[in-house]
């Protein structure tokens, strides 16, 4: 896995993090000494050290308790130790090293934990560096020791915090999904899959105020199923569902982007038509009454031949939303007053 590409680690960010730390070409022969004079001829010792430590930590143990997971973390720390130093300038280096963070991340050991086990590491490996070697020998491997640790740490806890960083993130964008879904659940009626009466009323009260503010004109219509209690009564009420499905998918089919529709309650439906005066407002209705009058719902071997009666009206300068409904309301009775399957405005008084 290329991970230096991955967490942004070029060949010029990569000699940054060396200078930093004071590493460079001229102490890859240290690397090689570490492994030949330190780590290969204690590798036991040093692995069996550490996790000694590791047990002592209440925290350390319950990633230990699993004897399989152990086995494996054991033979992934040798294979750790066993790179250790060697060639720390090359790009390979570096991913591996990134790896080792992504993988605990994605275990979720604690980054206290992390950073604690990391220096406990190293002074095991420190204290197995050979009391005979000539002393500025000694101390140039202790202080080669402390930066390559300091590196690797350094690399791990980067792609540490990147992952948990991620994996935060995610969960929002995740929960804010969840919201949303939860949120259009709530306002859409299950059965006609249309708004339900309080969207349906918060999206026309906010389409009042822009009308205002923009001085453009609204209108809305009132739809009401003609008979639809003798279709419950006769057919049943699946029967009766299925109507008011597929007359709400056939009212949607013929209304604008822009426009709303909802389930105003029963059988009643109501339309906002945004930027829309009277006289257009006649014209989406006739749409709509044709639309349903001229195409039978089927429903088993029945064909359900169904109408629909609608009031429509602009909005005035001094309406509020209930006396705007009322009046649509009005509308909606001259229709069924006419004899149905017909448009109607409110009456002049």
């Amino acid at each position: 896995m290329d991970l230096c590409s991955q967490f942004s680690f070029d060949a010029q960010k990569r000699m940054e993090r060396l200078a930093l730390l004071g590493l460079g070409d001229a102490d890859l022969p240290l690397g090689k000494r570490l492994q030949e004079m330190v780590i290969i001829p204690h590798i036991d010792a040093i692995v069996s050290a550490f996790y000694d430590k590791l047990g002592t930590d209440p925290g350390a143990t319950q990633f230990l308790r699993d004897p399989v997971r152990r086995e494996r973390l054991i033979k992934t720390q040798t294979e750790y130790l066993l790179s250790l130093g060697s060639d720390f300038t090359a790009k390979a280096y570096f991913d591996n090293r990134l790896a080792v963070g992504l993988v605990h991340a994605r275990v979720g050991v604690p980054l206290s934990l992390y950073h604690c086990a990391y220096c406990a590491l190293q002074l095991i490996i420190n204290r197995h560096i050979d009391t005979d070697t000539l002393p500025e020998e000694r101390q140039r491997l202790t202080d080669f020791l402390l930066k390559i640790a300091t590196l690797d740490m350094s690399l791990a806890m980067e792609t540490y915090h990147l992952t948990q960083v991620n994996s935060l993130e995610q969960s929002i964008i995740d929960l804010r999904r969840q919201q949303r879904s939860l949120k259009k659940q709530a306002s859409i009626d299950p059965l006609t899959e249309t708004v339900n009466r309080g969207r349906i009323l918060h999206e026309l009260q906010t389409s009042m105020k822009e009308a205002r503010d923009q001085r453009h004109p609204l209108s809305i219509i009132m739809v009401d199923l003609d008979h639809f209690k003798a279709i419950n009564d006769v057919h049943g009420h699946q029967a009766g569902d299925r109507v008011l499905r597929q007359v709400a998918a056939r009212m949607k089919s013929v209304l604008r982007h822009k426009d709303a529709l909802g389930r105003y309650g029963g059988e009643e439906f109501l339309v906002v038509l945004p930027n829309t005066g009277c006289a257009i407002a006649r014209e989406v209705a006739e749409r709509l009454r044709h639309h349903i009058a001229h195409t039978p719902v089927k429903y088993d071997d029945i064909l359900l031949h169904t109408t629909i009666s609608l009031g429509y009206t602009e909005l005035g300068e001094r309406d509020d939303i209930s006396a705007f409904i009322a009046r649509a309301d009005k509308a909606l009775y001259n229709a069924k007053r006419r004899g149905r399957n017909c448009v109607a405005e409110p009456a002049v008084t």
